[in-house]
């Protein structure tokens, strides 16, 4: 039977409360409780502890319904669910509200949203499903402009989800998302070492997905997936110009203080790293860390679509130089864009593909039996393989131009050990030119894995991709 014990602040608001700068306090324990709140108007706050399994919060904030663009302003949420099979549903429409849900324990769902079809800007959410749990989901809505997005998760099996966009309940209203900021860092209390043959205590499995301003175009918009351990799965999507995405797999170094100390001996394995960007002046990094011959291969696959966008992988370049098996994957459709990929250690793969005028492509790989990539169609581009410390290293580059005299420039120096091939292949327009891509790019296992693995793993009940 539901439960419900509130404080006699709260009681007051318990259905709904009208006036400006209320108040309110919820305090449960036991199990199968449940508590709901709405409050209208702006300076609102409320907090809500429970304590106990199975137990449900529903927060609705909201402005005058008779205004012409509804919202309450500066309004704030604070919850505190400790126990297993919670829910949150906590919702604010308005400017600079502020919501933070903390969750403990296990099989926990949080669903937050902040905005509405008027306005609302300013607003920061928070989710923090902490230490020791495992299973748990966290999804985060925001429209419109200047938001701010953090999902930390502690645990293994965990899902969380961001997206940030112009306007959610009409996906085809004028108008663009700007300056927003997403943020999620999954991290495990597992102290299962990660060197060499050790086998860890569990796998992680984590899975994070960022989507900002998928219907309109928006700029500045800044995306961040911190993450360790093993089986990982990272995927951001933006559109729109001069936005930032950054997955960060294994290296504890871009985790946040609160979290930096849970695993001392954290690097990725079989991590999954997506980056999908449409537009002008954008920038992209994956950095994945292995940590031996024995850990299962990484996987980075980005693509860029418009003009002086920028491009970065980093394999393992500071970790274990026996690291097995990584492979990169860059493409970018447009002028004067830069691509870039740093691998370090054995048999690792990596593939460049470049369309356009005034590119950059450039591969570095401290290996042994490393195959590298860089296919470029247009004009004017520059390529560049370098190789070292290995042997058996493979360096293939093909440039077609799109007129005469296209003017492409290439460097391509494999050092160290032996039975080293160069492969390069110029071309103007006009000449017999049937495929400017090796047939290992497209029969690759791992270019295979890489389509099999980019599936959309989103929350059933959000209903959006």
């Amino acid at each position: 039977m539901k439960k419900v014990v509130l404080s006699a602040a709260a009681l007051m608001l318990g259905t709904i409360a009208f006036a400006q700068d209320n108040t309110g306090t919820s305090t449960q324990t036991g199990t199968d409780n449940a508590v709901r709140v709405r409050q209208i108007g702006t300076s609102n706050d409320v907090k809500l502890e429970q304590n106990g399994d199975n137990n449900f919060v529903g927060t609705l904030q909201t402005g005058d319904n008779g205004t012409t663009t509804p919202g309450g302003d500066a309004n704030r949420i604070i919850s505190e669910q400790i126990g297993d099979n919670g829910t949150g549903f906590l919702q604010q429409e308005g400017d600079s509200n502020r919501i933070n849900l903390n969750q403990d324990g296990t099989f926990n769902y949080a669903d937050v949203k902040q905005g509405n079809a008027g306005r609302s800007e300013g607003n920061i959410a928070t989710v923090n499903q902490n230490a020791g749990s495992a299973n748990n989901a966290a999804s985060i809505f925001q429209t419109h402009d200047e938001n701010d997005a953090t999902i930390n998760q502690n645990g293994t099996a965990d899902y969380a989800r961001i997206r940030q966009s112009a306007d959610g309940n009409n996906p085809s209203s004028p108008g663009a998302a700007t300056e927003n900021k997403a943020t999620i860092t999954q991290t495990s209390t597992n102290t299962g070492t990660h060197a060499g043959s050790t086998t860890n205590a569990s796998d992680y499995n984590n899975v994070s997905f960022i989507r900002q301003n998928t219907e309109v175009d928006g700029v500045r918009n800044v995306a961040a997936i911190v993450v360790d351990g093993e089986d990982n799965y990272g995927d951001i999507k933006q559109d729109g110009d001069g936005n930032n995405a950054t997955i960060n797999q294994g290296d504890l170094s871009m985790v946040p203080a609160a979290y930096s100390t849970v695993n001392a001996n954290a690097k990725s394995n079989l991590g999954k790293a997506f980056i999908v960007q449409t537009g002008d002046e954008n920038k992209a990094q994956a950095h994945q860390f292995g940590s031996g011959a024995t850990d299962p291969s990484d996987l980075s696959v980005q693509m860029q679509l418009g003009d002086d966008n920028r491009a970065v992988v980093v394999q393992n370049a500071a970790g274990s130089s026996v690291a097995d098996g990584n492979y990169a994957r860059q493409i970018q459709e447009g002028d004067n864009n830069t691509a870039i990929t740093q691998q370090n250690g054995r048999s690792h793969e990596a593939y460049t593909l470049q369309e356009g005028n005034t590119n950059k492509a450039t591969i570095m790989q401290q290996s042994t039996n490393g195959y590298a990539q860089i296919s470029q169609y247009g004009d004017s581009h520059v390529a560049s393989i370098t190789s070292s410390q290995g042997g058996n290293a493979n360096a293939v580059i093909t440039q077609h131009g799109a007129v005469s005299g296209s003017g492409h420039s290439f460097s391509a120096v494999l050092t160290g050990g032996a039975n080293n091939a160069i492969n390069v292949h110029q071309q103007d327009a006009g000449m017999t030119f049937t495929d400017y891509t090796n047939p290992q790019m497209v029969t690759s296992p791992s270019m295979k894995n890489a389509t099999n693995l980019h599936t959309d793993k989103s929350l059933t009940s959000n209903g959006y991709n």
